[in-house]
């Protein structure tokens, strides 16, 4: 397995790591939302969403050929990122024959549904309790520094297996940590929302640790009564929910919905994506951000931010 850091590409283009690195550069290009477009004067552009953007740009560091693996290989079916997976994936057939399912996703989630490991030879063996726990640990420390976790995994099928990319029995390749750093303005538009009253709430589908130290950072969580509840709970502790982590699209409409109708508060949301369609539409203001927000806001009727 792979740690990915900033050192990664000088170890990893040794001889030794031949074969992992080919399956991880297989595992990036084939299996990405985001895309390379090489200009007239052969330099690379990377196109797309800022976390397959920065897998994208991390493999081409590494030495990889976009196009030549993604001529080599052909698509058989791709499964795009899903809010309640947490992953992407893609079936390819392999020149050798058989079939291949890669998969990028919420690192804790994923690992879960690891059976095996890619040692530095590129041989697949049994991955043991004791190594979970060691990759969970590692998951955590990057989760910890607000880093984006994924894991990167795969797993062979031959052409009587029906694939089913939820039924786990994968094998890890890597785990990605990934920065999103904060922009330096939101800390002061938190400040400015709380000093006028408002109570600002954060709901994600981010890792826990992660979502926590985003907050901390922000100014919005102020303690560490985090903690993981059931729904009856959740609708009890609602007016003092400071941070949601690991929320689907229904739980952030639930979250909006219940704060209007049981408490009677006047909503406002914001959000950068198609995921957010549903909790955009039902507050009093929603707010929509980027280029996919643009798309959802104009569905919705909401208010739209450059």
């Amino acid at each position: 397995m792979i740690i990915l850091n900033k050192d990664a590409p000088d170890f990893l283009k040794s001889a030794k790591y031949e074969r992992v690195l080919d399956i991880l550069l297989h595992s990036i290009f084939l299996n990405s939302g985001s895309e390379v477009v090489q200009g007239k004067d052969g330099t690379n552009t990377v196109l797309g969403t800022p976390t397959g953007s920065a897998l994208l740009e991390f493999a081409l560091r590494l030495g990889g050929h976009y196009d030549n693996i993604c001529q080599h290989f052909e698509i058989l079916e791709v499964w795009p990122f899903n809010s309640s997976t947490k992953r992407r994936s893609v079936l390819v057939a392999l020149p050798e024959g058989g079939r291949r399912v890669f998969c990028t996703g919420a690192a804790e989630i994923i690992l879960h549904e690891c059976t095996k490991i890619i040692c530095s030879n590129g041989d697949c063996v049994h991955l043991t309790m004791e190594q979970k726990r060691k990759v969970m640990d590692i998951i955590n420390v990057f989760c910890c520094g607000t880093l984006r976790t994924l894991c990167l995994v795969f797993k062979d099928l031959d052409d009587s297996n029906e694939c089913r990319v939820l039924d786990g029995d994968y094998t890890l390749i890597a785990v990605v940590g990934i920065s999103d750093p904060v922009r330096p303005e939101v800390k002061s538009a938190v400040q400015t929302c709380l000093a006028a009253g408002i109570t600002v709430r954060m709901v994600t589908g981010d890792n826990i640790n992660a979502a926590k130290g985003i907050a901390k950072e922000c100014g919005i969580l102020t303690d560490d009564g985090l903690r993981a509840i059931l729904l009856k709970q959740f609708l009890e502790l609602m007016p003092k929910i400071q941070v949601a982590a690991r929320s689907s699209p229904d739980d952030k409409c639930t979250l909006v919905t219940k704060l209007k109708s049981k408490f009677g508060e006047v909503i406002a949301i914001t959000g950068d994506g198609t995921n957010d369609a549903s909790a955009l539409y039902a507050p009093d203001v929603g707010l929509a951000m980027g280029i996919a927000g643009k798309e959802v806001a104009r569905e919705r009727r909401a208010q739209m931010l450059s």
